[in-house]
């Protein structure tokens, strides 16, 4: 639930991929100027099974292709109700316009602890240009670290006609 609503002149909306038909939310910070720290409100208060002391990991998938590639998140659990520096992590989001997975550890956060209260999802972080947008597909907690996908190969160069194997 977007608690306390996003930024003034923040619009949230759901976005359609035209050549795929898939579905996102769309933050969009203000058409006619750029807004400084653009941020959604999301409130767990409701989730009185939700965890901070098990859920120590968040996976977002997201894209964007705005030029402020900055972001965080401050999260309020047990006795924070609000925002502090010290329950805080930042993060560099690829602005190519692809779908990224994004993982955040959350285990070194010593306020991240007993029922989650709500997040405070900082999108952009600073002065955004107008008009600047982030798909997010998914925010999702996990309990323990998510594997994530990779591609190696057995060397960093070839010559021509050499075989290559990639894993």
């Amino acid at each position: 639930v977007i608690s306390g609503g996003v930024s003034p002149n923040v619009s949230v909306g759901l976005h359609t991929d035209s050549s795929t038909a898939d579905k996102s939310c769309v933050f969009v910070t203000p058409s006619s100027v750029a807004d400084d720290d653009p941020q959604a409100h999301f409130d767990f208060t409701d989730m009185s099974t939700f965890s901070a002391d098990e859920y120590k990991y968040l996976t977002i998938v997201a894209k964007t292709t705005a030029s402020n590639n900055a972001a965080g998140m401050y999260f309020c659990a047990g006795g924070i109700k609000d925002p502090v520096a010290n329950c805080y992590k930042a993060w560099t989001w690829n602005n190519d316009g692809l779908w990224h997975e994004y993982v955040i550890d959350l285990s070194d956060l010593s306020l991240w602890t007993g029922t989650a209260n709500k997040i405070r999802f900082d999108f952009f972080e600073g002065t955004t240009a107008a008009s600047s947008s982030l798909m997010l597909h998914s925010m999702k907690f996990t309990r323990t670290a998510p594997n994530t996908a990779s591609v190696s190969t057995d060397s960093t160069s070839y010559v021509v006609d050499e075989s290559i194997t990639i894993n």
